[in-house]
């Protein structure tokens, strides 16, 4: 038997276990030590990962490659005010997308702003969203699925079904750490 966080409990050789992290480097991270300890049945999840297996079903978060797709198609469709002149530019594509993804990630609802600029931005988001696959979901509407289905999980992240760890200090968001437990 190994030591370390990912050893396997004496007398549990089949134990399966579920480690959530907060980022993929960390995730990456986390397997990467689970091999070098020789620990069996170790899945790492990211926060957004165990979201999204919550929330059930063939639901999965927007990925990069298609919602680049959806904006390239939208962009040239949507009225998006002061900032018509440059939409055309190279570049544009990209700096929507991480737009868009940095509001969804901070929470932000566009459509309750009257600001003419992030109204142009609401505008060409719900377009985007029209583009998507319906099982694409936004990060908001992913933990809200995921919290509607939280009994559920219960379950299957029971001691001894699944062994649920979380390689950081669930109560205090100031004292998250991304590197591994000691």
């Amino acid at each position: 038997m190994t030591t370390g966080c990912y050893a396997q409990p004496a007398g549990a050789e089949n134990v399966r276990r579920t480690m959530v992290v907060h980022t993929k480097l960390a995730g990456h991270m986390a397997r990467v030590e689970a091999a070098r300890s020789g620990a069996l049945g170790v899945q790492v999840l990211t926060m957004g990962q165990m979201a999204t297996r919550l929330a059930g079903g063939f639901i999965a978060p927007i990925d990069t490659g298609t919602l680049q797709d959806a904006v390239r198609d939208a962009l040239p469709e949507t009225d998006v005010g002061e900032l018509e002149s440059i939409k055309n530019l190279p570049g544009m594509v990209r700096a929507v997308v991480g737009t868009l993804e940095r509001v969804w990630q901070a929470g932000i609802e566009l459509s309750s702003h009257s600001q003419p600029r992030l109204r142009a931005l609401a505008a060409l988001e719900q377009n985007v969203l029209d583009r998507l696959p319906p099982y694409m979901k936004k990060p908001n509407d992913l933990v809200a699925l995921a919290c509607a289905r939280i009994a559920r999980a219960k379950r299957t992240t029971r001691r001894g079904k699944l062994g649920l760890s979380f390689p950081f200090n669930m109560t205090s968001p100031q004292s998250a750490r991304h590197d591994r437990v000691k």
